[in-house]
């Protein structure tokens, strides 16, 4: 059995590994993938120029390489995608003009304006204003509050912890839009607390995979689970001119997302092999309620966190008002009241980061569509894969290679922007039902993550618990791939035809 090294005396481990630490494991520098990223940018927007090869085609090279340099080298997203846009910007290969009537940019000060074009969009702000909300809610300490709250109430037997993770999650993920600062700030520590209180090696597997997959499938649960999410309904409504929002993504969800509720914690448990004997519920329950007795009653901060999210969620549940803009003004709540303060957003360098280079790969892909790349590959996976297929078969087909394709990945939110067009555009041609085909990209881009031990930084938070080999990690994220699929493709496409999907 292969064995993780554990940390020598005196060295720490970060809490929030960043995205360079999911892929630092493949042996590449920063440097050196730097440099070779650079050098073939130069090279092909060169020869392209000699050669009069189209802007599509130096479009989608440049965005191919991209993705290559975010799976096999260990720079920085941001770093990548600011390369990716001066290289297009410098050889002025955008189109300017609307997407009814796009045309090559006469100038590079047009050309520019079109590269800055993506800090402006709806829901580049939408994700970075979400990010400073789950700060705000972790500040407030509501989040702990909450979280302990479930804990006392579900660590009654050892089996129980499982489900009670998991709520945890689905709660939280209704407050906090981020993956990574949900279970990262809030799950993880109350994970490795517990394990280390109970004292138990199987105890530990057991809390690590339910931790683990609660996140993953509290990401897939809800629009605003993970940070890249909206893309899917932004690709929906552009593909098939549907609408796939917060009430949608819910609806959609419920029902599969309740029956793998009863069936993960019952995979995980049987794959730890936990022994109930040596499980001491009391001193969890002591623990939790230590907890929450030193917190006291609810603070001035977590009674306006409270308000300001309920009032959020009306209007993302009712539509009153655009949800980036619901956003910004819950924000702007939170400040005001003093909830969090603008220092605080200054130095949150992960929603500053997030910002920058989800805000450039959009744009990339909002050009490769609006230069006809994205229907192209769409048109060749309707061609390769499912050609001659019914649009049922087609949509499975579909689901199954965009699930399968996170082992290319390091990055759920990349993973998604990547592929949900083309796929979009692929079912559409083989005629699947649109909300259909929808539903299994967008539930399936969370999940899909279960495959590797690098697929996002949660991920690799968990797997450097060491509670499992490489070996038994990658094993037990396909059985996990074979149970997500085969509940969302039997009881969701069952609940989705009685909703009137397909």
């Amino acid at each position: 059995m292969e064995s993780q090294a554990a940390p020598e005396e005196g060295e720490t481990t970060p809490l929030l590994p960043t995205h360079e630490a999911a892929i630092a494991q493949r042996g590449l520098s920063s440097y050196f993938g730097l440099k070779a990223l650079f050098g073939t940018l130069v090279l092909l927007l060169l020869a392209g120029h000699a050669l009069g090869l189209p802007h599509a085609t130096l479009v989608f090279s440049v965005f191919f390489l991209t993705v290559a340099g975010l799976l096999l080298t260990a720079v920085p997203v941001a770093v990548l995608v600011l390369t990716a846009l001066l290289a297009l910007t410098t050889a002025n290969a955008w189109q300017c003009g609307p997407a009814e009537a796009p045309r090559d940019c006469s100038s590079l000060k047009e050309a520019f304006a079109v590269a800055l074009g993506g800090f402006a969009l709806p829901l580049s702000w939408l994700v970075w204003a979400a990010f400073n909300l789950g700060l705000a809610v972790e500040l407030s300490g509501l989040g702990k509050r909450l979280s302990l709250i479930i804990l006392k109430t579900f660590a009654k037997n050892p089996f129980s912890l499982g489900p009670g993770l998991l709520l945890i999650e689905l709660v939280t993920a209704l407050l906090i839009p981020s993956n990574t600062a949900r279970g990262g700030a809030l799950i993880f520590p109350l994970v490795v607390s517990i394990s280390k209180t109970i004292g138990s090696r199987p105890m530990e597997r057991y809390l690590v995979l339910c931790g683990f997959h609660a996140n993953l499938l509290s990401s897939s649960a809800f629009f605003y689970g993970t940070v890249g999410n909206p893309v899917v309904a932004e690709s929906a409504e552009e593909v098939f001119d549907i609408e796939f929002g917060f009430l949608e993504w819910a609806a959609g969800a419920s029902i599969p997302v309740i029956v793998l509720f009863f069936l993960l914690p019952i995979m995980c448990y049987r794959l730890a092999g936990v022994d109930d004997q040596n499980y001491d519920s009391a001193s969890i329950i002591r623990t939790a309620e230590l907890e929450l007795k030193q917190m006291g009653p609810f603070s001035a901060a977590e009674k306006a966190a409270t308000t300001i999210l309920c009032a959020c969620l009306i209007c993302w549940v009712f539509d009153l008002l655009p949800d980036g803009l619901t956003a910004l003004i819950g924000l702007n709540a939170m400040m005001i009241v003093g909830v969090i303060k603008w220092d605080d957003i200054r130095d949150n360098g992960k929603a500053w980061d997030a910002f920058f280079w989800l805000a450039g790969m959009v744009l990339i892909v909002e050009q490769m569509n609006k230069m006809g790349l994205s229907r192209a590959v769409g048109d060749w996976c309707k061609e390769v894969l499912v050609d001659g297929m019914t649009p049922m078969n087609a949509a499975f087909v579909l689901g199954l290679f965009y699930f399968m394709s996170m082992y290319l990945f390091s990055s759920i939110t990349s993973h998604l922007v990547a592929l949900s067009t083309p796929l979009l555009i692929a079912g559409k041609g083989a005629g699947c039902p649109p909300m259909l085909i929808t539903g299994l990209i967008a539930y399936f881009s969370g999940v899909s993550a279960c495959l590797t031990s690098y697929s996002s930084g949660i991920t690799v938070m968990y797997f450097s618990e060491n509670a499992f080999s490489k070996k038994e990690w990658h094993l037990f994220g396909l059985y996990a791939a074979v149970l997500y699929f085969i509940v969302f493709a039997t009881v969701g496409v069952v609940w989705w035809k009685m909703i009137g999907w397909w």
